[in-house]
């Protein structure tokens, strides 16, 4: 277990790319503690953590507030003794209704206002939250989950139901981010990374799948097995960036990134972007 003695906080940890994080960190002998919106969720995968033998806290809620970041945070600190690794995994769409009072520009202000808290506050304020913590110790480590939608421009089709133009800004944010904290926390060795994955079937990407369909008649005979093996054969150039391995992604694959770069054979890398995509962004 390479991780034995190490404290990883995950945000988002309730399913998906996080559910996987937490359980890959577990399995190298990590003690978590993880955050979910839903304390449904949360607790679900508290148990499975459990089950690996690793002591685990999981505190549900929104962190997109300031109060309740850093109540999460004392409380991890005080209950584990300390955090070693941050995973920021939190990000995604809007969840607020727009506004009527802000007019022709309601939906706009919800979407854009809506994808920021959640895409790029959270993630900054969880950092900055630790980052004392961190810097105290003289240790830590920071990865970002980003996203290639921050890293090219979609097709018209594309940024209309996958990556819309505000969490696309948002993740490119999170890149720019992951390198500035780098540079002001390498002095006190902590690493700072942030992760790109490419398409990888989760909930999310099923919601993509459904939009696709709902949208545009030509995909709606398919299955959500057939569609995600046409990406993988670079068959709808119209949607998403060719694959040139010609095999998507796991959750397992972005879980694995996170615990190297957890591990003291990767202490050297720090303000790196990796890609983790099958190749599709060198198909640009």
């Amino acid at each position: 277990m390479r991780l034995q003695g190490k404290v990883a906080l995950v945000t988002a940890a309730g399913r998906g790319i996080g559910r996987g994080i937490v359980l890959a960190l577990a399995r190298e002998g990590a003690d978590i503690v993880l955050n979910s919106f839903s304390e449904e969720s949360a607790t679900a995968v508290a148990a499975e953590v459990q089950a690996l033998g690793r002591r685990v806290l999981a505190v549900p809620g929104d962190i997109t507030a300031p109060e309740n970041v850093t109540a999460l945070v004392d409380r991890s600190i005080d209950t584990m003794g300390g955090i070693d690794i941050l995973v920021n995994n939190v990000g995604g769409g809007a969840k607020t209704k727009a506004e009527p009072t802000h007019g022709s520009l309601a939906d706009v202000v919800s979407s854009w206002d809506g994808t920021y808290q959640l895409t790029l506050r959270a993630p900054v304020l969880m950092s900055e939250a630790l980052a004392p913590h961190f810097r105290a110790r003289k240790a830590g480590r920071v990865i970002n989950i980003g996203s290639n939608a921050g890293r090219y421009t979609g097709s018209e089709r594309g940024l209309s139901v996958i990556s819309t133009p505000e969490y696309a800004a948002m993740k490119t944010a999170i890149s720019s981010y992951t390198q500035t904290l780098a540079r002001r926390l390498g002095p006190f060795g902590v690493t700072v990374n942030c992760i790109c994955p490419g398409v990888v079937i989760t909930d999310a990407w099923h919601g993509n799948f459904r939009r696709v369909t709902e949208k545009f008649e030509e995909y709606r005979s398919m299955t959500p097995d057939e569609f995600f093996a046409g990406i993988a054969e670079s068959k709808f150039p119209e949607l998403v960036l060719p694959v040139p391995l010609g095999e998507l992604p796991t959750v397992e694959d972005v879980a694995q990134t996170v615990v190297f770069l957890s591990l003291p054979e990767s202490k050297h890398m720090s303000a790196q972007i990796i890609a983790v995509d099958s190749g599709q962004v060198m198909a640009r």
